[in-house]
């Protein structure tokens, strides 16, 4: 917790708690929203189809922004994952069918944004912290990520019941909340984040 004063540490947590709540959002809580649009439990194969273009695009994604990470500053490429995560949850939840092209943009948006979080979070946590904490860092990053998937996969899910929307709506919220925090820690530490 200590090495969360370095901000790329905390960006770091930061990143792992968006990159899992994402993830979560792909299994359940896709299918019972698909299911809720063509209202046939018969189609929820078309969510398997949805994930998968996730999963391929993080695949793909996953090579480019370490690339790009490694060239540019990685805290704007930051906030364009973050933009990216929060446009593809606006796109889902506007498609009226999941074989519609906007379906498809929405999850390759998806995909590429958690694997820009995964990988980006990846690189400061290894890279900043400390050697001495660096196992500790890495378990702090790994409880925080698997707290994001518990409440997507707990809460969320429960809350299901009132509306499949619920979860998603979540992911917004967190997503919103990252992306203040994010803000409010480039303001007052532009002179470390703004590095490459």
């Amino acid at each position: 917790i200590k090495e969360a004063k370095n901000p790329w540490i905390l960006t770091g947590y930061i990143l792992n708690f968006l990159m899992m709540s994402s993830v979560s959002l792909t299994s359940f809580c896709l299918i019972k929203y698909v299911t809720y649009l063509v209202n046939d439990d018969k189609q929820a194969n078309l969510a398997i189809a949805l994930v998968n273009k996730h999963l391929l695009s993080a695949a793909v994604f996953s090579g480019l922004f370490g690339f790009i990470a490694d060239k540019v500053n990685k805290f704007k490429l930051i906030l364009f994952n973050v933009f990216c995560s929060m446009t593809s949850i606006t796109l889902l939840l506007l498609i009226k069918s999941p074989t519609e092209p906007m379906a498809y943009v929405a999850m390759v948006f998806f995909g590429s944004a958690a694997a820009g979080f995964m990988t980006v979070s990846g690189q400061l946590l290894n890279k900043y912290a400390s050697p001495q904490f660096r196992g500790s860092v890495l378990a702090v990053g790994g409880m925080v990520a698997l707290a994001a998937g518990a409440s997507i996969n707990i809460l969320g899910v429960y809350l299901l019941h009132w509306s499949v929307f619920i979860p998603f709506l979540m992911y917004f919220g967190y997503a919103i909340i990252g992306l203040l925090v994010l803000i409010i820690l480039y303001i007052s530490k532009k002179d470390i984040l703004n590095k490459p």
